[in-house]
């Protein structure tokens, strides 16, 4: 391998070394059209569950440096440990993982139900897991790459999991600590007082890199772009990318991340002026859904690092990750779990063992997972999916946390008769009922068939009514409609960080319905404390067909709020209170904290 010298004075002639101006033309790019997104995002929206692999340099390290440890995650090693590319591409010639098998590793994801993997092709630091015609800084340099001439990782692992029905995808870093033309350099990187960089050479760099991990391997239907934070990086350059994706690949799906419209962690598109087929939730996953046509995977961990790191031994249980693979199907989005290899090329067997749990439960349960739509109901007891069946009918699935002590379930939501009811995995006889107060479930097992989560799935004819969880008297009378409590549409999100609230209200589309059930007739004063920085927005509260027409005061932040009082009249049963906007300020509707209603003596 050709190592990066120590004198600056000999930056020049390392050019080459990185460019590779000398090297055979990149892949060539085919001229395909690109599919629609409709056909694009299909297998996406079906698969639910993939897997992230991060391997790379880092893993020699194992999150250390010269016999130090280095805070932080480990693939971020070279960053936070300040190692200048001099010092850190010395890890390649000590890259041997002999125990490397795509075999092994695509078997595993088969048994533990993962449907596609997602893996670093290249990260931060700039090292190619792939044999590259733009440069030497890869896999072809290090021992194993010379010990293994005729072999590619990226082609071995393509290979096996095809053989396995499990969909190709690839990470590739635009951020590139390693690279002398990248335009935004660190003041301990070597090129910290080199000349100026050339980003429009460090660009032709990375598309003929794409173009090689698009083109070489088969076909590769997701890319997953990081690393465009820095400002080097624009809205015009992401554009760029993102159509030169989809020309090398027609079929394949591009993540937000190639473009500048990413809202940090929460990794969902700001603006559709930004290029992206999906959103990117990084270590989270919303709190809400979102409406139709808007697609997002949840990256996430299995302990507190992405690459592999000796020292981090803070694994998430396996309830802890079936959960999250819920939660995110629940919201209509995938769940992308990340494994970070040891430099030997094996899987860490903690991560194994995870996931062999994970695709036990699946075994069972995947029905509920794959193929399926957000669902229509949740609550503490847990989260639900649902599937479309032949002839207008739907599938209801409840995943049960917290089972029921005594024998039966009832959901408060869903007014509909099913046909029929089972437990996923058993044979127990159940009887389904509906009245006033909803869809009641008798004939459960005194105990939960799983400690992850039992399914509950429910078959009705047609798509049943759902209302809001009823809201009940407090102790004094009166009635507190959450947002926790309301269906919210068109985007609304509940906020539960600080005081709840209703947030996202930004266009007159969207609206908030509460069933409330009240024991007696009798009016209440409704007061509800609003915010918008901006005058002109009006607000309508209605109970069956009477309205009161609320004007959302200026309060100058959406954080600041001011109560607006009207009264409403409840019937003795069931009301259906609905919270609709009329008018709109510049800024958008309202931020709504809970109303309150106190009855009038």
């Amino acid at each position: 391998m050709k190592l990066l010298p120590l004198a600056a004075a000999l930056l020049t002639s390392l050019m080459p070394m990185i460019h590779a101006d000398d090297q055979p033309a990149a892949a060539a790019v085919t001229q395909s059209a690109p599919l629609p997104l409709a056909e694009r995002i299909k297998w996406f929206e079906d698969a639910r569950f993939g897997m992230f692999i991060h391997w790379g340099l880092y893993a020699v390290a194992e999150g250390e440096w010269q016999g130090k440890p280095v805070d932080g995650i480990g693939e971020w090693i070279m960053h936070n440990g300040k190692i200048p590319a001099t010092d850190y591409e010395k890890l390649a010639a000590q890259f041997n993982p002999e125990k490397f098998d795509a075999a092994a590793w695509t078997e595993l994801m088969k048994e533990a139900g993962v449907k596609y993997f997602v893996l670093t092709t290249k990260h931060h630091d700039g090292f190619g897991l792939f044999r590259s015609k733009m440069g030497d800084y890869n896999i072809a340099a290090t021992p194993w790459g010379k010990a293994h001439p005729d072999t590619d990782i990226l082609a071995e692992l393509s290979r096996e999991a095809r053989k396995r029905g499990i969909t190709v995808g690839w990470y590739h870093s635009i951020l590139d600590w390693h690279h002398p033309d990248y335009g935004q350099r660190s003041p301990w990187s070597d090129w910290s007082k080199a000349g100026p960089a050339d980003m429009e050479k460090y660009e032709k760099y990375l598309h003929g890199q794409v173009a090689e991990v698009l083109s070489n391997y088969g076909p590769v239907h997701e890319i997953w772009f990081d690393g465009e934070w820095d400002a080097c990086w624009t809205h015009e350059r992401g554009v760029k990318l993102y159509e030169h994706c989809l020309k090398s690949a027609p079929a394949v799906l591009v993540n937000n991340r190639v473009d500048k419209g990413r809202a940090g962690m929460a990794g969902m598109t700001i603006d559709s002026k930004f290029k992206g087929d999906f959103g990117t939730p990084e270590q989270e996953i919303p709190e809400h859904g979102f409406p139709p046509g808007v697609f997002w995977e949840s990256c996430m961990t299995m302990n507190d690092t992405w690459g592999w790191k000796k020292n981090d031994h803070a694994w998430k249980s396996a309830t802890t990750l079936v959960r999250n693979l819920i939660n995110t199907s629940s919201k209509g989005g995938n769940y992308l779990l990340n494994v970070g290899p040891k430099p030997d090329g094996t899987i860490p067997s903690e991560s194994a063992a995870l996931l062999k749990e994970m695709g036990a439960w699946l075994k069972v349960n995947g029905e509920a997972i794959y193929s399926t739509k957000a669902g229509l109901v949740g609550g503490a007891w847990g989260k639900s999916t649902l599937r479309q069946l032949d002839g207008g009918g739907v599938r209801l699935y409840l995943h049960v946390f917290d089972w029921p002590k005594n024998g039966k379930f009832q959901l408060a939501e869903v007014q509909g008769e099913p046909k029929a009811a089972r437990i996923l995995g058993s044979d127990a006889t159940l009887t389904a009922s509906t009245s006033e107060d909803g869809l009641s479930l008798s004939g459960l097992p005194a105990a939960a068939l799983n400690p992850h989560a039992t399914v509950i799935a429910f078959d009705f004819a047609a798509m049943p009514k759902i209302s809001a969880s009823a809201v009940r008297a407090q102790a004094d009378g009166s009635y507190l409609l959450t947002a926790s409590l309301a269906i919210l549409t068109h985007g609304l999100r509940a906020e539960t960080k600080g005081e709840e609230n209703i947030g996202f209200w930004t266009n007159k589309e969207g609206g908030a319905t509460w069933t409330v059930k009240a024991a007696s007739a009798g009016k209440f004063k409704v007061s509800v404390a609003l915010a918008n920085p901006a005058d002109g927005a009006k607000l309508t509260l209605c109970n069956g067909d009477t309205c009161q027409l609320l004007s959302v005061p200026a309060t100058g932040a959406w954080d600041k709020y001011q109560e607006v009082v009207c009264e409403v009249e409840l019937k003795a049963g069931l009301n259906t209170l609905e919270l609709h906007a009329v008018a709109a300020s510049p800024q958008g509707i309202a931020n709504v904290r809970p109303l309150k209603l106190t009855p009038i003596k």
